[in-house]
């Protein structure tokens, strides 16, 4: 990634109409309270989850 810094404005002036238009999507996978973080860690570790990992406090 830092080999690339000097391409991001052109990254982004190429992704933004995409994500204005709701194109670009993204999936979560949240799970609630401080007691389901070991849940997440094996979810994590087995790929069992959907998208991105969060623990909600």
């Amino acid at each position: 990634m830092p080999d690339h810094m000097h391409k991001a404005q052109e990254l982004q002036a190429k992704l933004a109409p995409y994500v204005q238009n709701g194109d670009i999507k993204y999936r979560t996978h949240a799970l609630e309270g401080l007691e389901s973080a070991m849940d997440g860690l094996n979810l994590f570790l087995s790929g069992g989850n959907k998208g991105k990992l969060m623990v909600k406090i």
